[in-house]
């Protein structure tokens, strides 16, 4: 794998470190960060101190991001993402597309629909 830039969005329904949001600092503060090597890149996006609504947050979170994932793949670095919310994908596909239509994603969570009910028991 080539140099990787953790980019951390810890944010669900435009909330801080709540419910799902806080899934990407939990990952951090244990050390997810050493898993991709010594090269790793670590930001992590944040919004204001007052809470603007959640459709106005998540349209800021995904334009940071699509800037930051955009900065990352020009620096020849890869971007990972860690999410509190499906619509971060938003601002990485922004990020990655460029003029081309050759773009692969590998969508991650933890939704119920990818368990099955044995492993939800």
């Amino acid at each position: 794998m080539g140099q990787v830039t953790l980019l951390a969005v810890p944010y669900d329904s435009g909330h801080r470190a709540v419910r799902m949001g806080a899934g990407p600092e939990h990952l951090l503060e244990h050390g997810i960060e050493a898993r991709f090597g010594p090269d790793v890149r670590t930001e992590v996006l944040a919004l204001g101190p007052e809470f603007p609504g959640e459709i106005r947050a998540a349209v800021s979170l995904q334009r940071q991001l699509a800037g930051r994932v955009r900065s990352a793949a020009g620096d020849g670095r890869v971007p990972v993402v860690l999410s509190g919310n499906c619509n971060a994908s938003v601002g990485v596909c922004a990020g990655l597309t460029g003029g081309t239509d050759d773009l692969g994603v590998v969508w991650l969570d933890a939704h119920g629909d990818f368990n099955t009910p044995e492993y939800c028991v």
